[in-house]
């Protein structure tokens, strides 16, 4: 007896063909900045001390005359929810404002960091007495961003007026660096989805579950490829093996025209996790993704097809039925940044004349994934056969499936009719 394995593979091949590539954008995100004061009196200016705070500038450096000293520091803010896309060639500009006395020191020590980390600290400087201070912050910033950093801080003093030259009483002397509010000036180039309705790992009822996502660089440059995965309900899921380890996010770097693997896993393989996958690239790259799903059982039975992707729709069509040995069903995604979706499924016989419809609601990021008898459940649709139409109230990502015996296909999606 031949005992064979693979019971059943389903090729997704999703390409990627993107519209005329987006303009990247310039960006200039503008921050805030506080100056915070301390004045102090006595030897060792640390025995009698008050605080102020002012808005809108950070002036740097300070003053001390007889024994009462004055220190000044400051606060910068940058926010980054407004940033979308890739980012390219961030620089922090920081206008200087002035100097007291003119031959005062144009250097500011700085640490510049978010929640994620420091992205940069030393002595920054200026070439002309009124110039801004310019700091690169390069590929850091990226990374920090998609560690989900908000906002940038930076924490500026006057490097010639950090610490006093002694603990005892001096003369009088001051050196104040006055700088503005920071703002953060970069490229941004847009992001763009491909969506993958079923993707999953396990084993129950006889059959071994695992998928399989491969990827193309058409790109004439390295392309960065952002994976993640997502349960029913647009949570975070380990779906993706990651270096042996399960995961919900995974960032591929692909060289020009390379290629990558990534395999489903979960940590529970006795049990099925299935969900959905988003790919992002940016909209200037171009690449191929072919998705294989399989389903393994002992009949050694074997099928495959060739898909392609249609962007996200708000109505389509495709060809239905319902038997005892075949029916078709269909997998739906609401992307996470829609609003709740509306989706009516309407049913036609072969003659066009329509037989029956339903509505379901889908909310942002949630999946659904059923035959057609499932989404009419109180019906019976036994022997239907003719077309489903698919309209929705937001743009969302359709794939059409059907089952025969133990072979599941792909089925095409064509544009809607119309539907008075």
């Amino acid at each position: 007896m031949k005992l064979s394995k693979i019971a059943l593979v389903v090729l997704f091949s999703l390409w990627l063909i993107s519209s005329p590539a987006a303009i990247s954008q310039s960006l200039t995100v503008q921050g805030t900045a506080q100056t915070f004061q301390t004045t102090c009196f006595g030897i060792c200016w640390g025995t009698n001390c008050t605080s102020v705070t002012s808005q809108g500038a950070m002036t740097l450096g300070g003053q001390w005359q007889g024994c009462t000293r004055i220190h000044r520091t400051g606060r910068g803010q940058i926010p980054l929810d407004a940033i979308s896309g890739t980012v390219q060639d961030p620089v922090i500009v920081i206008p200087v404002r002035s100097l007291s006395p003119a031959s005062s020191s144009r250097c500011a020590r700085m640490t510049i960091s978010t929640s994620a980390g420091i992205l940069d600290q030393g002595i920054f400087c200026t070439d002309q007495a009124l110039s801004p201070i310019r700091i690169p912050l390069g590929e850091t910033l990226q990374s920090h961003i998609d560690s989900g950093a908000s906002s940038i801080s930076i924490a500026a003093s006057n490097p010639e007026f950090d610490v006093p030259d002694n603990c005892g009483c001096t003369g009088s002397e001051a050196n104040n660096l006055s700088l503005g509010a920071p703002q953060l000036e970069l490229i941004t180039v847009p992001l763009k989805s491909l969506w993958i309705p079923q993707f999953g790992h396990g084993t129950g009822g006889g059959n071994q579950l695992t998928s399989e996502i491969r990827i193309l660089n058409l790109s004439t440059d390295t392309s960065e490829v952002l994976i993640s995965s997502f349960d029913g309900v647009g949570n975070p899921a380990d779906l993706i093996d990651d270096g042996g380890s399960s995961a919900s996010e995974v960032e591929m770097v692909l060289a020009a025209f390379g290629t990558a693997r990534l395999n489903s896993m979960n940590q529970n393989s006795s049990d099925f996790d299935l969900g959905w996958i988003q790919l992002q690239v940016p909209d200037t790259q171009q690449i191929g993704v072919e998705v294989l799903f399989n389903i393994i059982d002992s009949t050694g039975s074997l099928s495959s097809t060739n898909v392609q992707t249609d962007p996200l729709t708000e109505a389509a069509s495709f060809l239905g039925l319902v038997r005892q040995d075949m029916r078709s069903g269909m997998a739906l995604i609401n992307p996470p940044d829609n609003e709740e979706a509306e989706i009516d499924i309407l049913l036609f016989d072969s003659e066009g004349q329509r037989l029956n419809e339903t509505r379901i609601t889908l909310a942002p990021g949630h999946k659904i994934s059923q035959f057609l008898d499932e989404y009419f459940e109180d019906e019976e649709l036994q022997g239907f056969d003719g077309s489903v139409e698919v309209r929705s109230s937001r743009p969302i990502a359709i794939l059409a499936l059907r089952q025969e015996g133990t072979v599941v296909t792909t089925q095409t999606i064509f544009p809607s009719r119309q539907i008075e």
